[in-house]
């Protein structure tokens, strides 16, 4: 009985190894060099996406962007930027060159399989949501750019303060967060903008204790003419123009100026002696002195 158990198992056992040999041969290089998740739950960290060279500022029109101001402003406002549908292939947009700081309640974050961190944010204002996303510092190409010491700093303060990764935080953090703005190119159901914008990558995050105020256009109000007829237009004009009878009062020599030089006009010109020709001759001709 024994033998004939031996002689069943054996070749089937070697059949196993064999498949279990070929399907290893056929994994992609690439499965079996990438570096496994840490420890948040993801399952291969990939290293460069969609828009990369956009999203770890190596694309030519980074240098069209202003790292030394930020644009305070606030995730309701740029909710009201134009919706764009992003490819892989996209240029970088003009609403993408500009460095843009806003007041936000951070109420969750987790990590993507490329390596990001992909925050939650979230207006107290407008209750419109926004995502914002800082770049694995581990990646070769990110550890060579200028910002990859922020991206750490920031990604372990976020660790130590919030904790692991969780789609929900018991109680959200007001933080203010400054980034570059960029259109995304996957679409994100749970954490993403209407218009696709979102903060890529964070260069900037502290917590603070109250919204900061953001600047609005100051609008010039008009002058309102005073309407004909009315009490109230009546006394405007009345006030408008109460000043300036103040003022020629209070100086006669002004008005015998004006009076003297309006008669020099006439000797200069000689339109008052043609106003006064004119008058005699209507007169002469008149029917009643015919």
């Amino acid at each position: 009985m024994q033998a004939t158990w031996n002689a069943i198992m054996k070749p089937l056992a070697i059949e196993l190894l064999a498949i279990a040999l070929l399907a290893i041969a056929l994994l992609p290089a690439q499965f079996l060099l990438a570096q496994p998740a840490k420890q948040s739950g993801s399952v291969v960290r990939q290293c460069g996406r969609e828009r990369w060279e956009q999203k770890i500022l190596s694309d030519d029109d980074t240098a069209m962007i202003n790292f030394s101001r930020a644009t305070l402003t606030s995730i309701g406002n740029l909710g009201q930027l134009p919706t764009v549908v992003a490819d892989e292939f996209m240029p970088r947009q003009p609403y993408e060159r500009n460095i843009y700081s806003v007041d936000a309640l951070l109420c969750g974050y987790r990590l993507d399989n490329d390596g990001n961190f992909r925050l939650y944010l979230r207006d107290p204002a407008t209750n419109r949501a926004m995502p914002a996303l800082i770049p694995d510092p581990d990646c070769p190409e990110i550890a060579a750019t200028p910002h990859a010491a922020t991206y750490r700093a920031t990604r372990q303060w976020i660790r130590a303060t919030v904790g692991p990764p969780a789609d929900s935080l018991g109680l959200p953090m007001l933080v203010a967060v400054t980034g570059v703005g960029l259109y995304e190119a996957l679409n994100h159901e749970q954490w993403r903008a209407e218009n696709r914008l979102a903060l890529h990558p964070v260069i900037g995050l502290q917590p603070i204790e109250s919204p900061r105020l953001v600047e609005q256009p100051a609008i010039a109000a008009a002058a309102k003419k005073p309407k004909k007829g009315g009490t109230k237009g009546r006394t405007e004009l009345a006030a408008a123009t109460a000043p300036q009878q103040q003022t020629s009062n209070q100086n006669p020599t002004q008005n015998v100026a004006k009076k003297t030089e309006r008669k020099q006009s006439y000797r200069r010109t000689g339109n008052r002696k043609k106003k006064k020709k004119f008058r005699r001759h209507r007169i002469a001709v008149s029917p009643k002195q015919r």
